[in-house]
Formats: C-alpha cells, sequence, structure tokens
C-alpha cells in the first residue's frame, strides 16, 4: 500500500513540476542561441523580443503557481504568489547570467524587466485561475 501511495505522490509530482523544468529548459535553449533577429526593422525585432520576454515568463510564473498551490496546506498556499513570483525572477536573472557565456549575446537589465512584466501577468492569472 505504502509504495502504491508513494508512486501516486511521483506521479503527481511529475504531473505538477514537469512542464515547469520543460520550460525552463525550452527557455534555457531559446537563449542559448546567439543573438536572433525576429524582424529587419530594429523597433519590430525589440518589441517582438520584449513580447517573447514577457509571454515566456507569463507561461513559467503560471506553471511555478500551479506546481505549488495547493488549498489544503494553509499557510503555504497563502504566500504562493510569493514562491512563484520569487521562483520564476531568479530564474530570469540566472537566464541573464546565462546569457553573458553565450557568444553575441550579452545581459540586459531591460529583459530582466520585461520578464518582471511576465511574471506579474502570469501570477494575476494564476490567482485569478486558482482562487
Amino acid at each position: 500500500m505504502k509504495e502504491q501511495k508513494e508512486t501516486l505522490s511521483y506521479r503527481r509530482m511529475f504531473w505538477y513540476w514537469g512542464p515547469v523544468v520543460m520550460w525552463m529548459v525550452i527557455i534555457f535553449i531559446g537563449s542559448s542561441h546567439s543573438n536572433v533577429v525576429l524582424s529587419e526593422s530594429p523597433s519590430k525585432d525589440n518589441l517582438m523580443k520584449n513580447l517573447a520576454h514577457i509571454g515566456e515568463y507569463a507561461i513559467l510564473a503560471f506553471l511555478i503557481f500551479r506546481a505549488l498551490y495547493n488549498k489544503e496546506k494553509g499557510f503555504f498556499s497563502k504566500y504562493t504568489w510569493f514562491w512563484a513570483l520569487m521562483g520564476a525572477i531568479l530564474y530570469g536573472v540566472s537566464d541573464e547570467v546565462h546569457q553573458m557565456f553565450v557568444p553575441t549575446r550579452t545581459a540586459y537589465l531591460g529583459d530582466i524587466l520585461m520578464d518582471g512584466v511576465g511574471v506579474g501577468m502570469g501570477l494575476l492569472f494564476a490567482i485569478i485561475v486558482y482562487t
């Protein structure tokens, strides 16, 4: 019986944390490529990159919130938004540090700010969905 409960626990953990890890891998792979030009127009290229940062970190924050959220845990659930915020922002900072070691890429504070906007949007959506 205990073995069956542990198997369910692992399945549950994979169900909630698997998408978080997969999304982080996707972000990491995307930031490992040399500087990609999304549009020949510099202003459109910048806009598209900012929207990409916002979108990818909104999704990350939502997934982290989803993985952490549990109505039955009381105290921890009250601060789920905080831990999701911290996790997503810290991953964004680590992603910018990672880009310093990728040829033709550099770390930009503006990217971290766009990540933060995305995190805020993702958390707002998660809070609406789950509470």
